[in-house]
């Protein structure tokens, strides 16, 4: 998994409109979805297992000198038992993260398929 999580100011900074909002995290099993939550949690890298089901998190953030937004995150396991509920973690979500693994190229047209059945 890249490092595309250096600096998540400029991307936050764009929602301060809002005061809370709910973002669910969706990709292939061991894509790095739960890795990518917790790096953006505690600004480092934790050991994870897979996900059986989701992990649910809420953080607090005050991009620039702006108001503080609560972002509250859900991580849906990616196995294919658990992607037939993918659908329903996203009907009241205010934006959805998908996370490839773009070491695994043998697995970027099942992961096109799966985000093409959400959208």
């Amino acid at each position: 998994m890249g490092n595309g999580l250096s600096d998540q100011t400029p991307i936050l900074s764009s929602l301060i409109a809002f005061q809370s909002f709910h973002i669910v995290i969706l990709g292939l099993d061991s894509a790095g979805k739960t890795t990518m939550l917790y790096r953006i949690q505690f600004n480092e890298f934790v050991n994870t297992a897979p996900t059986k089901g989701f992990n649910t998190e809420r953080i607090k953030v005050t991009p620039g000198n702006s108001k503080t937004v609560t972002c509250h995150f859900w991580d849906v396991g990616g196995q294919d038992k658990l992607r037939l509920l993918w659908k329903s973690y996203t009907r009241c979500a205010d934006g959805i993260v998908f996370v490839v693994d773009s070491v695994h190229v043998e697995r970027m047209e099942e992961a096109k398929t799966e985000l093409h059945k959400i959208t």
